[in-house]
């Protein structure tokens, strides 16, 4: 007989169980990531971000969960609703709390139904328990919303589009064409692009005075979380930004996850200069933070795009995400894709008009992929001409 037990602790779970049903997930979703911004108090009640875990137990034995957060804010989403927000106050109805499926502060997409390896056939009943028991507890809370972000497109048939708006935004990625060397990668390049790219790197090498090192596993060590989390804070000032993890978060994680997590950090002389951090499994490099002590040309490009290129080479990396943002990422080899959320509204006036947005919105990231495949594409057009014989 199954039977449901919700959790509000990672820390409740064992981490054998967990490590179980997220075998083949990113590194976003581990016992360890997930337990870091708990212990760190980077989530948490005072944070406005409490875990929800629902589980679904046989005999004793875990067989699926479905991870959710329940916020007060929409910080750290990437996916913005704060329009919505602000429309539900003006008309004097509260949008928080909310239920929210997304690893916090953490872009990808990731699945939000975890299923034990035996279970993988019963996945859509699993998830149709888990989410009636999901709705049952919003109910009972008085959320505005249940929100899945970043769903997977396995998983985006679970969302029942007469319950859930479905919502297409974009993010960077860039997918290995068998490139085995970055030479490799700027040989399938226009010419202007591959052009402006050496340019880039060639004076980062040879004429800033920088000397940029890598570290992962072994080499990656507790102390590095200092010197990282100086460059982290500099983003975080410059951009007038909320920080949301602390230096004890990158502590826990260089400690626990060195073998998926791949620091950069550009020196000159002994001086710290800048520093990017990247978090990766068996498949996918993950492009997350970057922050500079000083200005130098070039550099935001060499830290956060071409050592991640560099490294994705040398693993045999078929991915590297490198988030929302930024059109400059096009022209370096990394195109949009469509990234698919759900969200469910309980108020039907604001459902109709969310509905409508996330309608035109749509059609307004189609119109931008076909700009970009017509006009920004940097990858050699293949020729349509066919040879007579």
């Amino acid at each position: 007989m199954l039977e449901i037990k919700i959790f509000q602790s990672i820390f409740q779970l064992k981490k054998e169980d967990w490590t179980l049903l997220t075998k083949n997930s990113s590194p976003f979703i581990s016992y360890e990531f997930l337990g870091a911004l708990e212990k760190t108090g980077c989530i948490g009640k005072e944070r406005g971000q409490v875990p929800f875990y629902f589980t679904l137990w046989e005999e004793e034995n875990l067989r699926a969960c479905y991870y959710l957060f329940l916020k007060n804010h929409s910080y750290g989403e990437y996916i913005f609703d704060w329009a919505w927000a602000d429309a539900f106050q003006r008309s004097g109805l509260p949008y928080y709390p909310k239920f929210c499926s997304q690893t916090p502060f953490t872009p990808i997409s990731d699945p939000k139904l975890l299923v034990h390896p035996n279970f993988l056939d019963s996945k859509r009943k699993f998830f149709e328990i888990l989410q009636n028991a999901v709705f049952e507890v919003s109910k009972k809370i008085g959320t505005s919303s249940i929100h899945a972000l970043y769903i997977t497109h396995d998983e985006k048939k679970y969302f029942s589009k007469e319950v859930f708006l479905h919502r297409k935004t974009h993010q960077y990625h860039f997918k290995n064409k068998d490139y085995k060397s970055f030479t490799d990668f700027l040989n399938g390049l226009e010419k202007a692009r591959r052009k402006q790219i050496q340019k880039e790197r060639n004076y980062i090498a040879k004429k800033s005075g920088l000397i940029i090192k890598q570290f992962t596993g072994e080499t990656l060590e507790e102390s590095h979380a200092e010197l990282w989390y100086q460059c982290y804070l500099s983003t975080i000032k410059k951009k007038w930004a909320q920080g949301y993890l602390n230096e004890e978060f990158f502590k826990e994680i260089f400690k626990n996850l060195p073998d998926n997590t791949l620091l950069v950090l550009a020196f000159r002389g002994e001086s710290l200069i800048a520093g990017s951090l990247f978090l990766y499994d068996n498949e996918s490099l993950y492009g997350r933070y970057w922050g500079a002590l000083e200005k130098t040309k070039f550099l935001h490009f060499e830290m956060c795009y071409y050592q991640g290129l560099d490294f994705v080479f040398l693993k045999g990396l078929k991915r590297f995400e490198a988030g929302a943002q930024g059109e400059h990422k096009i022209k370096r080899g990394f195109l949009p894709e469509r990234i698919w959320s759900a969200h469910y509204i309980e108020n039907q006036i604001f459902r109709e008009a969310i509905s409508q947005f996330i309608h035109d919105e749509g059609k307004s990231v189609e119109d931008f992929f076909e700009v970009i495949e017509e006009k920004m594409n940097p990858y050699k057009k293949r020729s349509n001409n066919v040879k007579k014989t």
